[in-house]
């Protein structure tokens, strides 16, 4: 509740929230949408990881988790997949968003944080209009942040392994996007 009442001062006061929600998922029924209802009325953006997303909806597919959380408020919803890529949607359009092949992957600790990180900073950084996104917007702004999660991943630990703008360019300019396994 107190996150909601947050998010709700965040928006009379015009700005913009977002959320990275770390669910842990567990069997117990209580849980699952509930836990977030009040907070995604008053939320403009939530990516959550596919694990989370799908037991808050209570879903497998892709799809059907977008459809869960259309009944929210939310201008852009997206499902971060891991070495799959993400999808974002604002519920008019939807994208997917390949992955790319960086290699070596050591250790995926905070490549999570590291697109959410990327992706709020990009959007805020362009200016772009959250009531508005594009479909170009939401492209560009998904694969900076997949550069960045990859990025991430070449070195132990959370700590000290954000990707710099240069390198988020390089892995952009250079590594190939990776074929997914998931058909989206």
């Amino acid at each position: 509740q107190e996150i909601s009442a947050l998010f709700r001062r965040a928006h009379k006061e015009g700005k913009i929230t977002a959320m990275d929600a770390s669910v842990a998922v567990t069997d117990s029924e209580s849980c699952k949408m509930n836990l977030l209802r009040q907070t995604l009325q008053h939320t403009d953006i939530f990516i959550p990881s596919y694990e989370e997303a799908s037991y808050l909806a209570q879903k497998e597919k892709v799809e059907d988790i977008i459809e869960a959380f259309r009944q929210f408020p939310l201008k852009v919803f997206g499902i971060k997949l891991g070495a799959e890529g993400c999808v974002l949607t604002d519920f008019k359009e939807t994208i997917y968003r390949k992955p790319y092949k960086d290699k070596p992957v050591v250790d995926t600790t905070g490549a999570g944080d590291s697109f959410m990180g990327a992706l709020l900073f990009q959007a805020t950084r362009k200016g772009f209009s959250i009531d508005q996104l594009s479909v170009d917007e939401l492209k560009s702004i998904a694969g900076f942040a997949n550069a960045c999660s990859a990025g991430s991943t070449r070195k132990y630990g959370s700590m000290d392994v954000m990707t710099t703008m240069e390198d988020a360019r390089w892995i952009m300019e250079n590594i190939p996007l990776k074929q997914p396994t998931y058909d989206f």
